[in-house]
C-alpha cells in the first residue's frame, strides 16, 4: 500500500523511532528513543513533521543492513529518499523500506537485506 489514512508510530524490537532531530538539516540515521515520532504515509513518503524517513538512493551495495535516514523535507536532500510501502500483517501494518524490514542495531535503525553475509 502506498498510503495510509491514520497517523502511526514505528516500533523495532519493542521501542520507538524517536523524532528527528530539529537541529540536523539531514540525511541522518533514524535511531530509537523516548521520544516518538508520529508518522503518516502518503504517495510511498513516510512523514513525520517536516522530515521523510526512508533509505538512501544512494546506498551502498554490500549484504549487510542499510541505514535508515531522516531527509528534511523541502530540501535538496528530499530527492534521495527510496519510496516506502505498508503491507497487511495481521490486525496491523508492517512498514517495509524498498521491500525490506527494519531492525534496530546499536540504537540505530536498519532496513533488512535479504541475504546477510555469514
Amino acid at each position: 500500500m502506498e498510503s495510509l489514512d491514520f497517523s502511526f508510530k514505528i516500533e523495532v524490537d519493542g521501542h520507538a523511532i524517536a523524532k528527528a532531530d530539529e537541529g540536523d538539516q539531514g540525511p541522518t540515521q533514524a535511531v530509537l528513543g523516548d521520544n516518538a515520532a508520529i508518522f503518516t504515509l502518503h504517495n510511498s513518503i513516510l512523514r513525520s513533521g517536516d522530515w521523510i524517513l526512508a533509505r538512501n538512493k544512494t546506498e551502498n551495495r554490500s549484504l549487510l543492513p542499510k541505514k535508515v535516514l531522516w531527509f528534511k523535507s523541502g530540501t535538496e536532500n528530499e530527492e534521495y529518499a527510496q519510496p516506502v510501502s505498508a503491507e497487511p500483517h495481521g490486525s496491523s501494518y508492517q512498514i517495509k523500506f524498498s521491500g525490506a524490514s527494519l531492525v534496530a542495531e546499536n540504537g540505530g535503525v536498519f532496513a533488512e537485506t535479504s541475504r546477510r553475509p555469514t
